[in-house]
């Protein structure tokens, strides 16, 4: 499959710096770490509307979280994906390391979704 191809190049050295899935159906990827280790290597990413499942929004989010340092991204954008199981101790750690990271967050008390965005670095 030619998306498989594609993550499993991207590589530090990679030239490859933007990547859109937009719309892309996601969740039939073969493993989580397919997706989640090349992302942070690239400077941004739109995954919007992928229909990612929990444990890969974990994976993604989680390698995030893992290498902060040796982080090019700056920009991730993950709406329309469910993240009702995701937890907000994650989402903010991730918040606090990516310039701008959108999000449809689930408000518990209204039961409804909103887009979120961080701007900025927290030191």
């Amino acid at each position: 499959d030619q998306l498989i191809s594609i993550l499993s190049n991207i590589t530090s050295s990679s030239k490859l710096e933007h990547l859109d899935l937009t719309g892309n159906y996601l969740s039939c990827l073969p493993t989580c770490n397919l997706l989640a280790q090349p992302l942070p290597r690239l400077k941004r990413v739109i995954l919007d509307d992928t229909k990612l499942n929990t444990r890969q929004m974990k994976a993604i989010l989680s390698e995030i979280v893992k290498k902060p340092f040796g982080l090019k991204l700056e920009y991730i954008s993950l709406i329309q994906n469910d993240v009702t199981e995701l937890s907000t101790q994650l989402i903010q750690e991730v918040k606090s390391i990516i310039k701008q990271f959108l999000i449809d967050e689930h408000n518990a008390d209204v039961g409804e979704y909103f887009s979120g965005e961080s701007t900025g670095y927290s030191s």
